[in-house]
């Protein structure tokens, strides 16, 4: 009997690794985001440092290890494409080997947990795609596997603080599923001989924050900057956090089912390991509402997906539970719109898989598989051939040239190193990440706007400070300093302190109040009827601020201003917002202006407001003919 189980179970085993295996090389692609990386690493090797633009020191990358990891890949091939996806293609199977040999109890339950990862669309999608989720997901099993054997061992809490200091240096955000667990292993068994092998686990990522903040200047990845620092209100981040995850229903039902079966889990086989994980688990889905969720439908649900599984293997199902667990497995797998194990050559083809939905979140895979899928592959053209591809490869030709773009991935891997690329979301750019997000109802997550300040590209091509607000060129003499000048250069340490210690904020301030032009409300025609006769302001796409001498009360605000926009209206008070509302004009019967009232906010006419900001959602030129306040 025991021989026949162990047989059945090593064929379970090894029927799930092959699925796996093959169901990763059907779904195999790379996204644009991962040619950023590949950027670096082509510069690197011919000799012009961890850089983004030649010249210019950016961590334009989130996954030091992750870029280190392909970065050896690609020394030995000598290829980007198929070595990235290849990497990721073994890193995914040998974390999925180790649960199905290592941590699963028994045939019956690997059988359950294999099949939720086979369907997970997030976790297929991003076992390759070229970002860092193999390598996470690798480190998140053998993590397991030592936590689940720890005692109280020195040298084990030294192999857990290891194996998290390598998840922070795979992606910073992984501490919030891996530390809890580290935290806890420490507290069962605190020594001073714990807490020292708990701060020696963590010298590899003191080491290379030492090192980002020395060659970079900053002690976090450029391209968090960018996404973190935007202006934009926490309340609308969380509410689109809440439909990133209403997305991952709708497209994927499977992966929050599965993460909120394993959190059910730790009430039957209750530990404090499997608590601690899932407590891991509980802070990264906190994280990724309050950040907005990304605009990579699953992408950020993966790794706490697997959390999740590796709870789920540790169960000894019975033949009944298993049944039950496999028949919902595959019932919600193939439910989904589009279910992973039928990927095929013809994937992304229809345009349901290829365009967002109305909350910003789009199906990566289904967009660029037609141009970047494995199985897409021919003799005639190489991968990937994407129109951004071919847009790069012809600036390659203009080198020196300095281009503005907002996507940066494929046209910069392409464009080569002798182009100089200032892209809108401030990813790859020391400046624009800065900077406040425009605040204009169109903001997408992962992809908030900036506004290139006058005089920024005419200041990259001349090699000197040309920008137009005088603030902002003080600010930019110290990015300079930082990024461009040698690592040692007289005053570049104390640029380094300022610039990670808000000693540049008032600067940025100064800039963020002078970018809306600004009209006192007593000094205009503002208020009463929409007339001819008054004189419009006019105003751009940055928006215009209506200052108030004394803090204004009342209920509605009414305006005379450009027709057919919708508008971001922010209530300010002594510099503090206050509320933001969203404004659609719309009169078919008035041509360029038109009427409009909206109720001021509860809150916001409680406490009185002295300032307004306007910001439409567009570019041009718009007109603010009346305004008032009742």
């Amino acid at each position: 009997m025991n021989v026949d189980r162990r047989l059945n179970t090593g064929s379970i085993q090894l029927l799930l690794i092959v699925a796996l295996f093959i169901v990763l090389l059907r779904t195999g692609w790379v996204s644009d985001d991962a040619y950023i990386t590949l950027r670096t690493i082509s510069n690197f090797a011919r000799g012009q440092g961890l850089t983004w633009n030649v010249g210019e020191r950016v961590q334009s990358y989130t996954h030091p290890l992750w870029l280190l990891t392909l970065g050896l890949g690609i020394f030995f091939t000598r290829e980007f494409y198929f070595t990235t996806i290849f990497v990721s293609i073994i890193l995914s199977t040998a974390a999925f080997a180790l649960i199905a040999f290592r941590l699963s109890k028994g045939g019956l339950t690997l059988a359950a947990v294999g099949a939720i990862l086979i369907f997970s669309k997030a976790f297929i999608d991003y076992s390759t795609s070229g970002l860092e989720n193999p390598l996470s997901n690798l480190l998140l099993v053998l993590y397991s596997l030592v936590l689940l054997r720890y005692q109280g061992s020195r040298r084990d809490l030294l192999i857990l603080g290891g194996i998290s200091c390598l998840a922070f240096l795979a992606r910073p955000d992984n501490i919030l599923i891996f530390y809890p667990a580290l935290i806890a292993a420490f507290l069962q068994f605190r020594s001073r001989q714990h807490l020292g092998a708990l701060l020696m686990s963590q010298l590899p990522a003191l080491a290379w924050e030492g090192f980002s903040l020395l060659y970079y200047g900053l002690a976090v990845p450029n391209t968090a900057l960018a996404k973190l620092n935007t202006g934009i209100p926490s309340s609308e981040l969380i509410h689109q956090g809440w439909l990133y995850l209403l997305d991952s229903l709708e497209r994927d039902p499977i992966t929050l089912a599965a993460i909120l079966l394993g959190l059910a889990s730790v009430m039957l086989l209750r530990s404090w390991k499997r608590t601690a994980v899932a407590a891991g688990i509980i802070l990264q889905l906190m994280y990724t509402i309050r950040i907005g969720g990304d605009f990579m439908s699953g992408r950020f649900l993966s790794l706490s997906l697997l959390a999740a599984v590796v709870l789920l293997s540790q169960l000894n199902l019975s033949r009944t539970s298993a049944g039950v667990l496999l028949g919902a497995v595959f019932l919600l797998g193939l439910a989904a719109p589009y279910p992973t194990i039928l990927t095929g050559q013809d994937y992304g083809q229809s345009e349901g898989q290829r365009s967002e939905l109305f909350n910003g979140v789009t199906d990566e895979r289904g967009f660029y598989y037609p141009d970047t899928g494995l199985l897409r592959a021919d003799r005639i053209l190489d991968l990937p051939r994407h129109p951004w591809v071919y847009e790069g490869t012809a600036a390659r030709a203009q080198e020196g040239e300095v281009v503005s773009r907002d996507t940066i991935g494929f046209f910069g891997f392409y464009a080569g190193p002798e182009v100089h690329i200032v892209d809108y979301y401030g990813l790859a750019d020391p400046l624009l990440s800065h900077l406040p997000a425009r605040s204009s109802l169109g903001w997408r997550t992962g992809h908030f706007e900036r506004d290139i300040p006058g005089g920024y590209l005419e200041s990259i091509r001349a090699g000197t400070n040309l920008i137009e607000d005088p603030s902002l060129a003080k600010f930019y003499d110290a990015v300079e300093l930082v990024t461009r000048g040698s690592l040692f250069a007289p005053g570049r340490m104390r640029a380094i302190w300022k610039l990670n210690t808000g000693g540049y904020d008032e600067l940025l301030e100064d800039y963020s109040r002078s970018k809306y032009p600004t009209v006192n409300a007593t000094s205009l025609v503002l208020g009463g009827e929409l007339s001819e006769s008054s004189a419009p302001v006019l105003f751009k796409e940055t928006g215009i601020s209506i200052l108030f001498d004394v803090p204004k009360f009342g209920e509605v605000l009414r305006l005379g201003i450009s027709n057919r926009v919708e508008y971001s209206l922010f209530y300010m008070l002594d510099e503090q917002t206050l509320g933001r509302q969203v404004l659609s004009v719309w009169d078919e019967a008035q041509d360029e202006i038109a009427a409009a009232s909206i109720v001021i906010p509860a809150a916001v006419q409680q406490t009185g407001f002295d300032r307004i900001l306007i910001i439409p959602d567009g570019f041009g030129q718009y007109m603010l003919q009346a305004l008032e306040v009742e």
